[in-house]
């Protein structure tokens, strides 16, 4: 499932399905399927013999970004499915809540939202072999996440291009420019790491020596959420490629959260969330309200519980309005 994509919770995908059915010799009873998401139960029924034609649904909201694993347990029976079968997605729209890194790492959203990055820039801040071997390391495990070779992405040498799309930014604090580190929660100023304190925007948290062997960053590219970066900047060169190697470990890239991740002495990856998350999508449509108000289902209890107070004020008006005509009329 490509990241950043959104339906209503009474979305359904739809699994039209042509099975092949043989319930064996000794089988008294009906076969019995039981579809799952995820691990999850979703529906169960019975099945008839032969060759036939079912269609049965999985709720939206069952299905992840990324990987999903959608099971047939079937009992009493041996089944195959036939050519012809399909699955349906329903309409969905492009939503997500930004930075997360964990999205990034399941589908490369919102690097890759378009199935071949055609807005993907990989920079370059110096061109050591080091790097761009590192470099490679990591737009390959972009395109092994996002199913795509990325045929559209493009490659630049020196520093990062103000708009025109989503970049990767490889290189050490010691490249960066002071203009780069504008408006992002982690700066390094003169050899020393500089973060925001988680929730705040105004306190600032300082290292003279940081001892991480590496560091992650996703920050909006510019203002607005529509183009993203993503930062791996490592102390020195050389450590780059074992660096890279270790990020794209499974046991690292499967825990990265928040926008923020570094690498410590033992080889494993923490991550936190320490700038502010903004919605990325339309915020011109009506989805965008449908979805602010998914983040947080107790706004529908609150509009609910205001509509029936407001009707119940209202119908009490009414009806003392009602008595006073007819007592006038009396």
């Amino acid at each position: 499932m490509p990241g950043g994509q959104f339906a209503d919770r009474q979305k359904q995908m739809t699994l039209d399905l042509n099975l092949a059915v043989d319930p064996g010799r000794h089988s008294e009873q009906r076969p019995l399927v039981i579809v799952r998401a995820n691990g999850n139960w979703i529906s169960q029924w019975k099945l008839g013999t032969g060759v036939g034609h079912y269609t049965t649904t999985v709720p939206f909201s069952a299905l992840v970004a990324g990987v999903n694993r959608l099971s047939l347990d079937v009992h009493g029976a041996h089944v195959k499915i036939l050519p012809g079968s399909t699955m349906r997605l329903p309409k969905t729209h492009q939503y997500a809540h930004l930075p997360n890194l964990q999205l990034l790492a399941r589908t490369a959203f919102p690097l890759v939202r378009d199935g071949n990055a055609k807005s993907l820039r990989m920079i370059y801040l110096n061109s050591t072999s080091e790097l761009l071997s590192a470099g490679l390391t990591l737009f390959a495990k972009l395109a092994q996440v996002s199913r795509s070779t990325l045929p559209a992405a493009v490659v630049f040498m020196g520093h990062p291009l103000p708009g025109g799309g989503s970049q990767v930014i490889l290189g050490t604090p010691a490249d960066l420019r002071s203009a780069a580190q504008t408006n992002v929660p982690v700066q390094f100023v003169h050899g020393a790491l500089r973060w925001q304190s988680p929730g705040s925007e105004s306190q600032w948290n300082s290292s003279q020596n940081p001892l991480a062997r590496a560091y992650l960053l996703e920050t909006p590219a510019g203002k607005g959420a529509e183009h993203w970066n993503l930062w791996f900047l490592v102390p020195s060169v050389e450590s780059a490629e074992s660096a890279v190697n270790l990020l794209v470990q499974k046991d690292n890239w499967s825990t990265l959260t928040g926008d923020f991740a570094w690498l410590d002495a033992h080889g494993h990856y923490h991550s936190v969330m320490l700038g502010k998350q903004q919605i990325y999508g339309n915020h011109q449509s009506s989805w965008y309200w449908i979805y602010l108000f998914s983040l947080r289902p107790i706004w529908w209890v609150i509009v609910v519980l205001t509509i029936l107070f407001l009707g119940s004020i209202s119908a009490g008006w009414l009806s003392q309005h009602r008595r006073k005509q007819w007592g006038a009329h009396g």
